[in-house]
């Protein structure tokens, strides 16, 4: 089973499995975020680390299961994600990796070609810990 209890300890601090691994996040609004997406040079002059042991297991925080849902990724596109992609460094030490899929589809009324998923993570001993993810359509 991947998805792990946890709770907001207050609006700083998520808790998964009794203690604060994930360090502070941001306050969620509820909105559906906008960004620019990353072009490939972009990408490729940031800094890399690359993918580790892809035998951990992927858990996901109630909170990344929330968002998933709200904008529109599966559990199995953000393990191929993190499985398959190089990952960048995120805020508050933290991991975070990029990928395109093919989407052809409707998402909120509106056509689009491809959607980009950008799962935020942690990298722990025994498992990956997926904080929130972003999905951006273009």
């Amino acid at each position: 089973m991947l998805a792990r209890l946890g709770a907001w300890v207050n609006q700083d601090c998520w808790v998964w499995g009794g203690d604060s691994r994930f360090g502070k996040a941001a306050p969620h609004s509820g909105d559906i975020m906008l960004e620019a997406k990353w072009s490939q040079d972009q990408i490729a002059g940031s800094s890399r680390q690359q993918i580790s042991d892809n035998s951990k297991p992927i858990a996901f925080s109630g909170h990344a299961s929330q968002q998933m849902q709200f904008r529109g990724a599966t559990e199995g596109e953000v393990a191929d994600t993190i499985r398959t992609t190089p990952w960048h460094p995120a805020e508050n030490g933290r991991m975070e990796c990029r990928k395109d899929f093919l989407f052809e589809a409707v998402w909120n009324g509106r056509h689009y070609a491809t959607k980009q998923v950008r799962p935020v993570f942690v990298e722990e001993p025994n498992e990956i810990g997926v904080v929130t993810v972003y999905v951006y359509y273009f």
